[in-house]
């Protein structure tokens, strides 16, 4: 149970942020509490995919790009096929492999708003995994994830159009 509250606290608090290495630091430690949680309850893809979601975020966190990190990044797919298989246990292997996916695509993007979007679509993988597993802890981290980056990417949006001198008729339009 402390690992799967530990998953809750970090994985809803990474999307009250703006700042791209504090998001990255708070998704690592909420996928490291994840894989315990995962393990403890039966849910070894689940576990695999945090597994690697860890690795994804440790990767990322410098902000520093070159080739070898650029290749060792994204062989983190082929390895998710990978363990998708090996750990194989119907849809929620599915959901969970697809979350990572998205997620992945998420942490690599320079745009902390095109980030967000990837993870509300990873967000509702998840939530289909967690519900499939039997997870609280994983359906509420993901869910109250989910509503802060919408509400988030709102704002953004809302200060890029500010940003952008957009006349206020058109705004409120």
């Amino acid at each position: 149970m402390l690992f799967g509250v530990a998953g809750v606290c970090f994985g809803a608090s990474w999307a009250l942020f703006r700042s791209k290495k504090t998001i990255i630091t708070l998704q690592a430690l909420c996928s490291a509490s994840f894989i315990t949680h995962y393990l403890l309850i039966g849910a070894v893809s689940g576990a695999s995919m945090s597994s690697l979601s860890l690795s994804q975020s440790l990767m990322i966190a410098s902000g520093r790009r070159n080739r070898a990190l650029t290749v060792l990044y994204w062989s983190t797919l082929p390895a998710m096929m990978l363990l998708t298989a090996l750990t194989w246990h119907g849809p929620a292997s599915l959901a969970s492999g697809l979350g990572l996916t998205l997620a992945a695509c998420g942490r690599w993007q320079t745009s902390v708003l095109r980030l967000r979007l990837f993870f509300v679509a990873g967000s509702l993988a998840w939530i289909v995994h967690d519900t499939l597993v039997g997870s609280p802890f994983g359906c509420t981290a993901n869910i109250v994830n989910l509503c802060f980056n919408l509400w988030t990417i709102r704002a953004l949006l809302r200060e890029r159009r500010e940003t952008m001198g957009t006349p206020a008729l058109a705004a409120a339009a």
